[in-house]
């Protein structure tokens, strides 16, 4: 069975990427390792870059078959990113493929141009724009198009759904990983990625990734969230 390897932000993003693959491929036993951060360590947007152009990278593909980069588009206008990966000062008023397709060539860069195209089956972008809350949205909003398409602002509509139904609300700055694993694991979140996935338009392009990768399937994806 193919082996997925995940480079992401940070822990909740790891468990919403894992989550949406068992859920694509209707397979609760998928391979998916972390590469960074690592289990129980935290991560950032600044760590996701640096590993890019690491050795550690490139040696990863010596045992994975598929390496997933994850990385939310709004930290491209950080005040802090440095120069080397600064892209566009535009981000926010270009369509969404042109903000995927202009992240995804910064990445290519900081990779090496040579040894992406060597590798450029293996590699797949998870590029949320503007943040992966925006990912989960289709999942609450299946009925209101609108803000299941929504690109800015969307911890917020997310928010507004967990509220009533949770009893709880995500906090920007303190992203407790217990609320992502009841929002993957008692939403029917990986029986709907087929459903939903085509509402939210960077959350498609990353399912378009997925779709030649040939995984053998299970009838049952009731088992516990994959973490």
């Amino acid at each position: 069975m193919a082996k997925f390897a995940l480079i992401t932000e940070g822990p909740s993003d790891q468990l919403i990427i894992s989550n949406l693959l068992v859920g694509y491929y209707k397979n609760p036993d998928l391979l998916i390792s972390p590469l960074q951060p690592k289990k129980n360590e935290p991560g950032n947007w600044h760590k996701v870059l640096e590993y890019c152009g690491s050795s550690n990278f490139k040696g990863a593909f010596s045992f994975d078959d598929y390496v997933i980069i994850q990385i939310d588009s709004d930290i491209f206008l950080h005040e802090e990113l440095p120069d080397e990966y600064k892209i566009h000062s535009l981000i926010p008023y270009l369509n969404v493929d042109e903000i995927v397709a202009l992240i995804k060539a910064k990445l290519v860069e900081i990779i090496g141009q040579e040894f992406y195209l060597q590798n450029q089956e293996k590699i797949i972008f998870a590029i949320s724009v503007d943040s992966i809350e925006c990912w989960l949205l289709p999942f609450f909003y299946q009925t209101q198009l609108i803000t299941a398409k929504k690109r800015t602002g969307c911890l917020g509509s997310l928010n507004d759904a967990l509220s009533p139904r949770f009893n709880f609300t995500i906090d920007r700055n303190n992203k407790i990983l217990k609320y992502y694993e009841t929002i993957v694991d008692n939403r029917g979140f990986r029986k709907n990625v087929h459903e939903v996935y085509h509402l939210n338009p960077s959350l498609e392009i990353f399912i378009n990734y997925l779709e030649p990768i040939s995984i053998s399937s299970q009838i049952d994806i009731d088992s516990p969230m994959v973490d």
